[in-house]
C-alpha cells in the first residue's frame, strides 16, 4: 500500500482523467481474475479512473477498448506478456 500512496502523491494534481470505471468493469475483473487482480489498481480504477499518470509516461486505459493491440502484438512478437 505504500506504493500506492506515493503514486497517489506524486499524481494527485497531474493527472489527466479521461473517464470513470463503472463498477460493472471492476466486478467483471475482480471476478476473471480471482484473487489475482491487484487490490491497488481497483483503487485506481475507482478514485482515478482511466487516464494519464506519471506525466504521461503512464496511461491506465479501458482493456476493453484496446484488445485487439494485445492479438496484434501476440502476432508479432512470441511469446507475449501481457
Amino acid at each position: 500500500m505504500e506504493d500506492l500512496k506515493r503514486f497517489i502523491a506524486r499524481n494527485k494534481d497531474t493527472y489527466v482523467r479521461h473517464s470513470d470505471v463503472s463498477e460493472e468493469m471492476i466486478s467483471k475483473y475482480e471476478q476473471m481474475f480471482r484473487g489475482k487482480f491487484p487490490k491497488e489498481l481497483v483503487w485506481i480504477w475507482r478514485n482515478m479512473g482511466f487516464g494519464v499518470y506519471e506525466n504521461g509516461y503512464l496511461q491506465i486505459v479501458n482493456p476493453e477498448e484496446y484488445d485487439f493491440v494485445f492479438d496484434y502484438i501476440d502476432k508479432l512478437l512470441e511469446p507475449t506478456i501481457v
